[in-house]
């Protein structure tokens, strides 16, 4: 059974070893392989990074013990007013398609529930992109980010919280 909870800093490690394992799968021949690899090279320094920088704006999905799952969230980044946004939700690959990213998402619009929208980016070329779209996302922009040294396009998939429909 998959519950899900706020994160703790004790979870930091099994965080960090789970968003590169989804990076390396999710993204493998669309973000340079030296890049993916030296991620996990560098899990060490990413875990402090982590410890350093803990805020407990996160959800966690555990079974049996096991972190399956995460999401971050939090006021979106650019500023946009009345907008939240979740920077970051990974799946462990052979839990996908199971509901823990809807779980995971569902918990985070609960304490963005002040907000009337909410953003998430994924990249163009992510092979999950179509989870974003069975949400409910709208398409809103694009734009390009860089990524170790290629420039890669994301998308922003905007939901109304407020239930109501957008012109």
């Amino acid at each position: 059974m998959v519950k899900t909870r706020k994160v703790k800093i004790t979870d930091i490690p099994s965080i960090v070893s789970l968003n590169i394992r989804v990076w390396q799968s999710a993204y493998k021949g669309i973000i340079d392989q030296d890049f993916l690899d030296a991620r996990t090279n560098g899990k060490e320094n990413a875990i402090k990074r982590q410890e350093e920088n803990f805020n407990n704006s996160s959800y966690v999905a555990v079974v049996d013990n096991v972190i399956v799952g995460y999401a971050a969230y939090g006021k979106e980044r650019s500023g946009k007013e009345l907008t939240g946004e979740i920077y970051a939700i990974y799946i462990d690959e052979e839990m996908q398609g199971k509901g823990i990213g809807r779980m995971l998402v569902e918990r985070c619009i609960e304490d963005l529930c002040t907000y009337d929208y909410l953003h998430i980016w994924a990249l163009k070329d992510n092979p999950n992109k179509s989870f974003y779209i069975s949400l409910g996302g709208k398409e809103i922009s694009r734009k390009y980010l860089t990524i170790g040294n290629q420039s890669l396009e994301s998308v922003c998939f905007e939901y109304n919280l407020r239930g109501g429909e957008d012109d």
